[in-house]
């Protein structure tokens, strides 16, 4: 059985980027916005957005086991998420392997930073780059990506996805010497990492 992953967040784009980096990790990802913590199964991680103290403590007194943690803008401690969103927090909490830990992304001003260097981003960027990297190393068709990303597979919005993705990897050329994004010739783009021995 998979890990569970309980999330409670106001912010659709947080959210979505936890979600998704989660289940790259192989985790279940439930919702508990409504203000509901159900205790059909125990999760393995809770994360939430700070002002949610009732919701925290519901959790503690139903499952013990599980490791909670609070996003919290510019937050620093072992249960604390620092908004923007540390893509480096994330690897640390769901064990990836593989997953850049010199990525900094924020949905307040679409942006993407790493090595301390910050690149301003659209919003469609923003949504594409989230899909990358929280996937590390798969390699994506547009038709996946305009699916994944946008929900629609037709012409315009595969086109759409090629313009977008095009601007991103020109965005992001050298801006970090452990990740790239890629063009793969004939079959579509690459969220590459690489591992430093």
């Amino acid at each position: 059985m998979k890990k569970l992953l309980l999330l409670s967040d106001e912010d659709a784009l947080t959210r979505e980027l936890i979600a998704l980096t989660a289940r790259g990790a192989d985790y279940d990802v439930i919702y508990a916005d409504d203000g509901e913590i159900s205790p059909d199964r125990a999760p393995d991680i809770a994360i939430f957005s700070s002002g949610r103290g009732p919701q925290i403590k519901t959790c503690r007194e139903l499952f013990p086991q599980c490791e909670i943690y609070r996003l919290k803008e510019g937050g620093k401690g072992k249960s604390v998420i620092s908004l923007p969103i540390d893509l480096s927090r994330l690897v640390e909490i769901f064990g990836f392997d593989d997953m850049p830990s010199d990525l900094i992304l924020s949905s307040d001003e679409p942006s993407v930073t790493a090595g301390g260097k910050r690149v301003e981003l659209t919003l469609n960027e923003l949504e594409l780059f989230k899909c990358f990297a929280a996937n590390p190393n798969r390699v994506f068709s547009r038709e996946q990506l305009a699916l994944e990303v946008f929900g629609a597979d037709i012409a315009d919005i595969q086109t759409m996805t090629d313009d977008t993705v095009l601007s991103l990897i020109s965005k992001l050329e050298g801006l970090s010497d452990r990740w790239t994004l890629k063009h793969i010739w004939g079959v579509g783009y690459k969220f590459e990492v690489r591992n430093f021995i």
